[in-house]
Parts: C-alpha cells; sequence; structure tokens
C-alpha cells in the first residue's frame, strides 16, 4: 500500500496515511501524467475520503473557471489509485441515454449499450460528467 506522500506528492499532515491502489487493469483507467501537480493535500485527502465512502456525500460537484483543473484532478487521482475513470462532455442537448446507456443498432441488429454510468456501476468506476451545469434541468434532476 503506498501513501498519500508517494501517490500524490503532498503532505499537509496527512502524507505518511496509507491509500489503497486498486491493482485491476481496466482500458478506463486514466493514463497517470507524473508532473501532474497537487496544490492542495486538503482537497485530495477529501476526494480520497468520498471515493472510500467515508462522507455523506453521494455526488461530487467541482466547480470553478474553464482550465482550473477539475477534470484532470479526477482523473490524475483515478490513474494513481487505479481507478477505471468514464467520462461525458455534457451539453444542453445530453439526453438520460447518453448517460446510462441506451439501444443502439449493430451488424447484428439492435444492443444495449452501457452509457458511462452504467460502466462505472458495474466495476466500481467514477463517472466525470464535464459541463453538468449545462444538461437540461429535466435530465439533471
Amino acid at each position: 500500500m503506498n501513501t498519500i506522500k508517494e501517490l500524490f506528492n503532498v503532505d499537509g499532515g496527512f502524507g505518511h496515511l496509507p491509500v489503497p491502489v486498486r491493482s485491476d487493469a481496466h482500458p478506463e483507467i486514466p493514463e497517470l501524467d507524473p508532473l501532474h501537480y497537487f496544490e492542495d493535500a486538503s482537497r485530495v485527502m477529501d476526494y480520497i475520503a468520498f471515493l472510500a465512502g467515508k462522507t455523506a456525500k453521494k455526488n461530487l460537484w467541482l466547480n470553478g473557471p474553464t482550465g482550473a483543473g477539475k477534470s484532470s484532478f479526477v482523473r490524475q487521482i483515478s490513474a494513481r489509485l487505479g481507478i477505471p475513470t468514464f467520462e461525458l462532455g455534457c451539453h444542453n442537448g445530453t439526453e438520460l441515454g447518453e448517460i446510462l446507456g441506451r439501444i443502439e443498432p449493430t451488424t447484428e441488429g439492435l444492443a444495449w449499450v452501457d452509457g458511462p454510468m452504467l460502466s462505472a456501476m458495474r466495476c466500481g468506476g467514477v463517472v466525470l460528467l464535464d459541463e453538468w451545469d449545462q444538461v437540461h434541468p429535466t435530465i439533471a434532476m
């Protein structure tokens, strides 16, 4: 088991704490960027606590200006912990089927295709819904 300091190069008094890293290979584990800089140890700890189910939150909302690093923060923590991450770029026309899944045509007829939400649920992964605030309120409820 690695420590917070070893995985994220942050301390903030938490560096010595062990963090489990998943060992199962999965194609949706983000690529590790060894140069990614985690500025705030407490944010890293809050996110790890959320992933571990140690908070009352069921969902996590990261907000900030475009280019602030919200998505890369999630990707890089997932990369270091070996967590598959399923992403969807949302917009005002995003439909529920894009999020959950839908029936789509294939060469053999129609088939169910999981969306990012179901895919993440099936493997214990993370769903990253970029620009969720752009989704129509009837879908975002």
